[in-house]
């Protein structure tokens, strides 16, 4: 007999942890909170967006756990197929677009910035404020005095106007601050490597003419 009474007790407290277990994760669920992106732009030209992007998450968690805590409805996880749990999932849709619309827009201007845009030139990008880049009239200089070194392109070791002139756009591309002393040392070769690799060029470090060009036009025309 006390066997059977501990067995029903054992299976009493069992159903009764097992509701306060529901209850607790109710109002705890795993994936109810959106977190905010670590890949936003905090500093975007327009606070507005920022803030509604903020709020905007506060306002689908708390509709989550609203939900989740007073209706009984899992708007992430839905169990039911109801007409009331189908208008409540709408509605989370809704929310959760929203949120994901101010992300993206905040997400592309932080990468925007990463490739050297300012608020300025993001914000006109937005608007469709576009100007097309003007043909550099530099460049056929540039290239006529390329000609004049062996292969065609310059390389560690050489010397002259020409490496005076690439280590000056250098310093404007890369936002760096090299010897302009028209030697074409290892630091140069470096630099001309490294801008090579940020444009999608074969990065040997040697200006050739496509190097040249690509360098000339980076640093002769604007993104607006």
């Amino acid at each position: 007999m006390k066997k059977i009474i501990i067995v029903l007790l054992i299976i009493i407290v069992g159903f009764l942890a097992y509701d306060f277990y529901k209850d607790w994760r109710r109002l705890h669920p795993d994936n109810a909170n959106y977190e905010v992106s670590e890949k936003i732009d905090i500093t975007y030209h327009d606070d507005s967006v920022l803030f509604s992007y903020y709020e905007a998450i506060e306002d689908l968690n708390s509709y989550v756990q609203y939900e989740w805590s007073v209706n009984d409805v899992d708007v992430i996880n839905p169990s039911d197929d109801d007409i009331e749990t189908q208008r409540e999932i709408k509605k989370y849709v809704s929310k959760r677009a929203l949120v994901k619309y101010l992300e993206n827009k905040l997400e592309n201007s932080a990468r925007l910035k990463s490739e050297g845009w300012t608020n300025d030139q993001i914000q006109k990008k937005e608007l469709g404020i576009t100007q097309q880049p003007q043909p550099s009239k530099v460049l056929p200089l540039y290239k006529d005095m390329l000609v004049a070194y062996p292969k065609n392109e310059l390389k560690t070791g050489s010397r002259g106007v020409l490496v005076y002139e690439v280590q000056k756009l250098l310093n404007k591309a890369l936002k760096d601050s090299i010897d302009i002393d028209g030697v074409y040392s290892t630091i140069t070769t470096q630099a001309v490597s490294k801008f090579e690799s940020a444009h999608s060029l074969f990065p040997d470090g040697q200006l050739d003419a496509l190097t040249l060009e690509k360098l000339v036009e980076v640093t002769t025309t604007s993104v607006n």
